[in-house]
């Protein structure tokens, strides 16, 4: 086999020089290159090997959201229903009898589902929840009211929170919606209570029975709530070195272990041992018994409408008694005198001592 000459060779490589030298660039452009796409494949592979523990977690969270949402097929009729069941068993006195909360939660959550119908529970959101909001506004509803019933339904979807009926995510949803806050929205304030005007309980006392008499002159002395007067028993009254005590059994703070003591002044005493006995009502109606809360505001009212003045409620007694003590002594006395927890909630009773605010008006002049 005969030799290819050398200048054959060198004649071919320099006719063809520059598509040589172009194979050798992309030669050496392809040795970077495939070493920069291993490098990346390492590099997506170390990503791969950090975020897929991640997207593992995640799609196990939205496996489990997903299973709650559809574990029961819930509904906001069914949620609603076993909240007001819940509600029903949970918010009772002592004795069982179940509180006023029972019957506002049933009226929060009915209203919430008339308004947005019966949707998945899971789907409620802040639009729809702000729908439910103005069509209270449009009802009449006060603010403080309005701002209780979004309270419910936030606290209705807490429950389904813990007992697993619906997701976290709807609850952190509807929390995002904000109460409302006075002198910014269109829902109207709640009336002002004020004390009880000195003739209007005067007037109306005189076209009271004896029976009645004793249950107001008790309640305007003592600042008791409504119920706490109307329930005072004898087994619940103590004889200490220093007077008679009345501890109430069943009274508003009693499920957070609170105890509710009454001092019964010299005048007060007077008046209940007046008709002493052993059990029972300490102010008794004429039958005997005791006086409801509504007995007690109907007995009131009509008291009004014969006597000619304005009605009073037996509620703005504690506003009195609230005023008068601070007047007397200071808002701490009212605080304690009233049973609240808060000084802030005795400021709603106590009236503002107008002649303390002159003095301190001329002190600044």
């Amino acid at each position: 086999m005969g030799s290819i000459p050398t200048g054959s060779i060198m004649r071919e490589i320099r006719q063809n020089w520059p598509q040589l030298v172009s194979l050798v660039v992309v030669a050496v452009m392809w040795g970077q290159v495939s070493m920069q796409v291993a490098a990346l494949r390492r590099d997506v592979d170390r990503l791969y090997s950090a975020i897929m523990p991640r997207i593992a977690k995640d799609q196990k969270t939205l496996e489990s959201d997903l299973h709650v949402a559809d574990k029961r097929g819930m509904k906001l009729f069914n949620l609603v229903g076993q909240y007001q069941k819940y509600a029903d068993g949970y918010y009772r006195k002592p004795t069982g009898e179940p509180t006023t909360e029972a019957a506002s939660v049933r009226q929060a959550t009915e209203q919430l589902v008339n308004c947005v119908g019966n949707i998945p529970a899971n789907s409620l959101n802040p639009i729809q929840l702000a729908k439910y909001r103005e069509g209270l506004i449009e009802r009449g509803n006060s603010r403080k009211t309005i701002n209780d019933k979004m309270d419910r339904v936030r606290r209705m979807y807490k429950w389904g929170v813990a007992h697993g009926l619906v997701s976290e995510r709807v609850l952190m949803r509807i929390s995002t919606l904000p109460c409302l806050k006075r002198g910014r929205t269109q829902a109207h304030e709640n009336r002002t209570i004020k004390p009880v005007q000195a003739y209007q309980l005067l007037a109306s006392m005189r076209e009271m029975s004896m029976s009645m008499q004793r249950l107001v002159r008790v309640h305007y002395m003592t600042g008791m709530r409504p119920s706490e007067v109307c329930g005072m028993s004898w087994d619940e009254i103590e004889a200490t070195p220093d007077g008679l005590v009345y501890k109430p059994a069943e009274h508003k703070n009693a499920w957070r272990d609170e105890d509710r003591i009454v001092v019964l002044g010299p005048r007060v005493t007077k008046i209940i041992t007046s008709n002493y006995a052993t059990s029972g009502p300490v102010l008794p109606n004429k039958s005997g018994e005791y006086y409801t809360r509504c007995g007690y505001r109907c007995n009131v009212k009509n008291a009004c409408k014969r006597a000619g003045v304005p009605i009073w409620f037996p509620g703005q007694l504690r506003h009195n008694a609230a005023s008068r003590v601070q007047r007397r002594r200071d808002l701490e006395s009212a605080r304690l005198a009233l049973g609240h927890k808060h000084i802030k909630t005795t400021q709603i009773y106590a009236e503002r001592d107008m002649r303390e605010l002159q003095r301190v008006a001329y002190a600044l002049m």
